[in-house]
C-alpha cells in the first residue's frame, strides 16, 4: 500500500518530526516498542521502519501519512481510508480476524 522506497528520505523526515517535537531517540523507541538501535538504523537511511512501527511514529508524532510526504497508490487516499488502513495495521489478530469477516460480507453484498 505504501511505497516508501528511499530510506535516506524516510529517516531523515522521522528525524526531523522527531526533533521538533522535542523527543530524544530514546524516549520515541520507548513509545513504538523498538529499540533505540532500530530508530537510530532508520533516522540514518540504513533500514525501513516496519509498517505498523511507522504508523505508530506517525501516531505519536501528530502526523498524517499524506502530510509525512509518502507517496501512496493512486494518490488519492482520503483521510477515512487513512483511518481505516491505520486501524487495521495496528489491529490485533482478533481484530483482524473480524475485518476479514467483514470485508467478505461486502464483497458478497456487491457481487
Amino acid at each position: 500500500m505504501f511505497l516508501y522506497d528511499d530510506k535516506e528520505f524516510v529517516g531523515k523526515k522521522i528525524k526531523q518530526l522527531r526533533t521538533n517535537v522535542g523527543l530524544s531517540q530514546a524516549e520515541l523507541s520507548e513509545k513504538i516498542g523498538m529499540t533505540e538501535k532500530n530508530l537510530s538504523n532508520i533516522e540514518r537511511g540504513l533500514q525501513y521502519p516496519a509498517l505498523n512501527s511507522f504508523l505508530k511514529l506517525l501516531d505519536i508524532l501528530n502526523v498524517s501519512v499524506s502530510e509525512f510526504g509518502v507517496n501512496i497508490i493512486n494518490n488519492s487516499i482520503t483521510h477515512e481510508k487513512e483511518q481505516i488502513l491505520k486501524e487495521i495495521f495496528l489491529a490485533s489478530n482478533t481484530e483482524l480476524d473480524a475485518y476479514s469477516q467483514i470485508i467478505k460480507i461486502i464483497k458478497n453484498i456487491n457481487k
